[in-house]
This record gives C-alpha cells, sequence and structure tokens, in this order.
C-alpha cells in the first residue's frame, strides 16, 4: 500500500500543472508495461530534469523535489496545514520547520506581516 501512494506522490509531483495524469507520469514505459525502475523509466526522469535553484540543468535537487511537492499538497489542500501534514505523512511541526527551511509562506502569514 505504502509503494501505491509512493508512486501516486511521484506521478502528481511531475504532473505539470493542471495536467492530466498520464501512465508517463506513473513510470510506465509504453502500452504494454512498467519500466523496471521507475528512477530509471525515461518519463520519471524527465519530468524530474529541471533547472535547478543555481540555474544549472540537470536533474532536480531532492531538495527542490520535495519543496515542489510540499507547494503542491498545500495548494491541494488550500494552505491547511493540518490537512497538508497529514497528505504528507508527516507531523504539523514537522511541516512548520519545512516551510521555513524553504522559505515558503503562506498567504494568512505575508497579510499578518504586513
Amino acid at each position: 500500500m505504502r509503494e501505491l501512494q509512493n508512486v501516486l506522490e511521484r506521478a502528481v509531483i511531475l504532473c505539470a500543472d493542471g495536467e492530466k495524469l498520464q501512465p508517463a507520469h506513473l513510470g510506465f514505459s509504453g502500452a504494454a508495461g512498467v519500466s523496471a525502475s521507475p528512477v530509471a523509466g525515461n518519463a520519471v526522469m524527465a519530468g524530474v530534469a529541471n533547472t535547478s535553484a543555481d540555474g544549472a540543468e540537470g536533474i532536480m535537487s531532492l531538495g527542490d523535489l520535495e519543496k515542489r511537492h510540499i507547494i503542491q499538497t498545500l495548494e491541494l489542500c488550500s494552505g491547511n496545514r493540518t490537512h497538508a501534514a497529514r497528505k504528507l505523512g508527516i507531523s504539523v511541526r514537522t511541516l512548520r520547520n519545512k516551510l521555513n527551511e524553504y522559505g515558503i509562506a503562506l498567504k494568512e502569514e505575508d497579510e499578518a506581516a504586513e
């Protein structure tokens, strides 16, 4: 069950905003089957290849990938940190620490700072 959850979470991360999930996002190498390793699949690697924070072309760093996943999960949860933390499988405290680490501010925090 956890493996399926991980595959689906990875597919959501790799899927462009507003795009429907496709077999390629799940690591399928074609209509007939699944690649031996999702990491080895061209579709997965194409989704991870990106311009990193330092501007270098290549594979997205784990930190950038995690930041993107957190942001997307918060958007899906309409900014509700409790629900986002639950979906991410982490505590609200850990989520708060990650938000601080990545410099992610929520709208209500932005308004409170003004």
